[in-house]
Formats: structure tokens, C-alpha cells, sequence
């Protein structure tokens, strides 16, 4: 008996719900471990020219919110397929929504190849506040994207997490919970 097995990449995990925000306002708080996605032709939010070094411009950004429950946070990003543009995918950590550059850019990638994989990490956070990841096409670029290590974050695991959290009176600790 032979068995005949395809690789193909699934998207059974992929185009979370909810989806990327098309600005930093509208980024969802979503689990970012292992979530995979792509750029879309989406307006960027503001003038962000220079925000990673010399050369870089925002042109389709997609925005996640996560929620560090240690200092230190790391994250590991592969790129699948590019179409346009530079074939390349940029991102960034970003320290406060809306932002106005790089001022508030804790860590960047200016342009990572199709096909490679990148490291992103941030020191000092503030356990329990709002940041922000970034994911834009170099150039307009239609970029795919696997976040294959999260650390260090906040993972909900349910929609109801999300509502849950939503809903509580006042401050509260999200470093207690589940992590």
C-alpha cells in the first residue's frame, strides 16, 4: 500500500477572528502563538516614514494588541509567500497606539526576505499594559506570515477570555491568570 502525502501550507489556523486591525485603534487582542496571516491592501494610518531606519514607509499595515505578562518579550516571525513590492515583510513593536514614528518603536525589522524567519524582542515592558505588533509589505508587498514563538504574552485562549476580561471593574492583573 502507498500512501501519497501533499504538503501544502493550511489555513485551517490562519486570518484570525478577529481579524488584523488596518490601524493601531483597531487591533485585536487575539493569541499570537502560532497565528499566521497576510498584508492587505489596507491604507496606512498615518506618515511613518523612517520608523525603522532609513528607507522604510508604513503602506499596508495590520496591527495586533498583546499584553506582556513578563518584562521581557520575544517573538519569532516567519514569511511565507510575498507578491509585490520588495517581496519583503517588515514589522515592528510598538510601544503606544496611535504613534507618530519612530519614537515609539521598541524593536523592528526593516524588511525580512520571502521564505525567512526574524526575531523580535522588547525589554522592560510594563506587565499587564497594551502594546503592539505590526506587520506591513516593504513597498505594498502582499506578505504571509506565521508567529511561530510568542513569549512572554498574554494568550487568550476563547473569545470569552477576551469578553470576560472586557467586562471587569477596574484594574486587574492579567499576570494571575492562565499564562
Amino acid at each position: 500500500l502507498s500512501l501519497l502525502f501533499s504538503v501544502a501550507e493550511s489555513n485551517a489556523q490562519c486570518d484570525p477572528d478577529p481579524p488584523a486591525g488596518a490601524t493601531c485603534g483597531e487591533a485585536p487582542l487575539v493569541c499570537l502563538e502560532d497565528l499566521c496571516d497576510a498584508t492587505e491592501d489596507n491604507q496606512p494610518d498615518g506618515a511613518y516614514n523612517g520608523w525603522c531606519g532609513n528607507m522604510t514607509a508604513i503602506h499596508n499595515p495590520q496591527y495586533f494588541q498583546f499584553i506582556p505578562i513578563a518584562t521581557d518579550v520575544f517573538f519569532q516571525i516567519h514569511v511565507g509567500n510575498c507578491d509585490g513590492g520588495q517581496n519583503e515583510l517588515q514589522a515592528a513593536i510598538l510601544g503606544s497606539c496611535p504613534w507618530s514614528g519612530a519614537g515609539e518603536v521598541l524593536d523592528c525589522n526593516p524588511g525580512a526576505a520571502e521564505g525567512s524567519t526574524f526575531t523580535m524582542s522588547a525589554s522592560g515592558l510594563e506587565i499587564d499594559s497594551v502594546y503592539y505588533l505590526v506587520f506591513d509589505g516593504s513597498a505594498g508587498a502582499d506578505c504571509d506570515y506565521t508567529i511561530e514563538v510568542a513569549q512572554g504574552v498574554y494568550s487568550p485562549q476563547l473569545q470569552s477570555d477576551i469578553d470576560w476580561q472586557l467586562q471587569l471593574p477596574g484594574p486587574y492583573v492579567l499576570s494571575k491568570m492562565r499564562v
